[in-house]
């Protein structure tokens, strides 16, 4: 929805002042995920991408493929409403994307967190450890 948005505005003002919360609980509703989750997310990335090259933002989002790529894998493997089956496919999808060949060639881990996901990575049959 900001992108669309943005996509028709002049000019942007930032401003300092945090006035908007996003607080994820443990509540059924924050486990309960849509079957097409990570394909969402994936194509989130891309579009966010886009938007900054059709733009001239010089933003780059490589910083952030870890933290969107373990998000969209580990929401998918704490979600209670997807059967194995489902999870496993979504899980299948996202470890086929070009965003994790682009993560896995160009990026670097910076953490044991993210050293341990970029091996499970590599090896897509490890992705059921998940």
């Amino acid at each position: 929805f900001n992108l669309s948005v943005l996509e028709f505005c002049r000019s942007i003002v930032v401003g300092e002042n945090v006035i908007y919360y996003y607080i994820k609980g443990n509540s059924v509703l924050s486990k309960t995920i849509r079957k097409d989750y990570a394909d969402l997310q994936l194509r989130f990335y891309r579009e966010r991408e886009s938007f900054c090259q059709r733009h001239n933002i010089d933003y780059t989002l490589s910083s952030n493929r870890f933290a969107i790529l373990f998000e969209a894998f580990s929401s998918i493997a704490r979600a209670t409403n997807l059967s194995k089956m489902e999870k496993r496919d979504a899980l299948d999808r996202i470890s086929r994307s070009d965003l994790i060949s682009e993560y896995l060639f160009e990026d670097k881990a910076h953490s044991l967190r993210e050293y341990v996901f970029r091996f499970v990575l590599r090896f897509p049959f490890l992705n059921k450890l998940f």
